[in-house]
């Protein structure tokens, strides 16, 4: 049998599909498409792009006795519906209604386990197929913009029908540029397949400067902890052996750590041959974030204004990007903004 899950990518204009099949536990394959005459016509933008998760199983007699069921209209073995609501969703003769899904609660508890394990999985490649996409091209948008439009099955793979309710919405991701090279997507899939996401420091970051606008108070106190979750990640990473006191003990304040730890680190890229801390002028700048998160975070007297904190998680991104490079993503320089790698490469 079959399970789909289905979704969006807003802003990634496709010139053509985007496939990979990743084979862990299951092949997932993964399909990015713009959107056919069809789904343009129901209110798709030609701008978006469609994510198509589909996986193929064979479950247990058990649970394909429950899927059969479900195909027939008839209640499957083991499916409790409460009495209150059997006229919801049983019709007259005793069966199950096709103008209402079913709840997921209500069906058997192997049923149950078999599709939230497979829902999980599927979704795992789905989520992470996107953040990487999204961190690959330094695309923008919200810290947690996804969710689910449509979870279904199909006994033949032909026709399909909606899964149990219990899954929800759409899944999206804005900001992304177009169009993606092929050389981009292996990137991102190379990274999916290792077991890999989007950093920490860069999904935090996201959190902040979604509420840089209504509240920069707090999106600098975030900001600032991505970066300081981000470095110590880093750390972990390339020195391993410190990950037991970088976990423990308290650490130096992080524009300290860029000055005089960062350097010190053997890392797989270099600048020029050398490890360097941020510019001059990015450092101030954390500093200066730094100084304003502790007053807001342990006195709450600070006043932040949006164009600080806007500098502020400007010169954080930078720092994040420039420690995706000293781990060996050579593309991550790119994403730097331009004043500030030509003040590394000077």
């Amino acid at each position: 049998m079959y399970l789909k899950l289905e979704g969006t990518v807003r802003n990634l204009n496709l010139r053509s599909p985007l496939e990979v099949t990743y084979k862990e536990t299951h092949a997932v394959k993964i399909t990015l498409r713009p959107p056919n005459s069809e789904e343009q016509n129901t209110g798709q933008a030609l701008e978006n792009a469609m994510i198509i998760t589909d996986l193929a199983i064979e479950p247990s007699s058990t649970v394909r006795g429950a899927f059969l069921s479900l195909s027939r209209n008839e209640i499957p073995e083991g499916c409790t519906i409460p009495e209150s609501e059997r006229t919801l969703y049983v019709d007259e003769v005793g069966r199950l209604r096709s103008d209402r899904a079913i709840r997921m609660e209500y069906m058997p508890q192997p049923f149950r386990d078999f599709t939230h394990q497979l829902y999980e999985e599927m979704w795992d490649y789905t989520r992470r197929s996107a953040q990487v996409l999204r961190w690959r091209l330094a695309g923008t948008g919200p810290h947690n913009p996804f969710s689910i439009r449509g979870f279904s099955w199909s006994l033949d793979g032909n026709a399909w029908r909606p899964m149990p309710i219990e899954w929800r919405a759409i899944a999206t991701v804005l900001g992304i540029r177009s169009p993606v090279t092929p050389a981009e997507w292996n990137e991102v899939c190379s990274i999916v397949q290792d077991g890999k996401s989007e950093p920490l420091g860069h999904e935090l970051y996201r959190e902040a400067w979604d509420r840089r606008i209504d509240s920069p108070k707090s999106a600098l106190i975030v900001g600032i902890a991505a970066l300081e979750v981000g470095f110590k990640n880093f750390v972990s990473e390339l020195v391993p052996q410190t990950q037991w006191l970088l976990e423990n003990l308290p650490s130096p304040p992080i524009h300290k750590m860029l000055k005089e730890y960062l350097p010190k680190i053997q890392t797989r890229n270099t600048i020029n041959g050398e490890v360097l801390s941020p510019p001059s002028r990015v450092m101030e700048i954390i500093r200066n974030g730094v100084n304003k998160r502790n007053t807001a975070a342990h006195v709450g007297t600070a006043t932040v204004t949006y164009d600080e904190v806007n500098e502020i998680l400007l010169a954080v991104l930078d720092v994040l990007w420039m420690l995706d490079y000293y781990r060996g993503l050579n593309w991550a320089l790119e994403n730097m903004r331009p004043e500030i790698r030509g003040e590394l490469a000077a």
